[in-house]
């Protein structure tokens, strides 16, 4: 029985979602170079900036610093993840003119956000607000949107 579920595991992985090597990123979320370091697919990339751009709106149309920074972080990073886990986005809110108001409107945007799938993936996109420095698990990683590359990349990657 074993066997067969191997053989199903290994035909799904190859012809269903391309290649995927053990102990790497999802191909559907994370492009690969020849050289250097993956990157995120430019498509997941815009989708996570639009999302940014609206909750800096979410105050003023011409309010473009609400949020402070953003990394990605969280199961997606995990060496072997499913190809359902959450893509996690931690995000550093500007407090300054911060109101119990404008919170709650912030809160509610990133409500009406948070879970909606990754652009061609079964990956929800879930949104983490916080006032103070960003965390995160330094064995999972984390990648900086904005900038395109890796604060700290997963232990697993670094033999690549």
């Amino acid at each position: 029985m074993q066997f067969f579920e191997e053989a199903y595991k290994d035909a799904i992985t190859k012809y269903e979602k391309g290649i995927l090597y053990p102990n790497s990123l999802d191909p559907n979320v994370f492009y690969f170079p020849e050289t250097g370091d993956p990157i995120l697919l430019p498509s997941i990339e815009q989708q996570i900036l639009r999302n940014i751009q609206q909750i800096n709106q979410t105050e003023s149309q011409f309010m473009q610093t609400r949020v402070w920074d953003f990394l990605l972080t969280g199961p997606i990073l995990k060496k072997d993840a499913s190809e359902t886990c959450p893509i996690i986005i931690k995000l550093q809110l500007n407090t300054a003119n911060l109101d119990d108001v404008l919170k709650e409107k912030i809160l509610e945007c990133i409500k009406d956000i948070n879970d909606k799938l990754a652009v061609g993936t079964r990956h929800p996109i879930v949104y983490i607000p916080s006032v103070r420095k960003i965390e995160f698990d330094a064995s999972l990683g984390a990648y900086h949107v904005f900038l395109r590359k890796w604060i700290r990349k997963p232990n697993f990657l670094e033999s690549i």
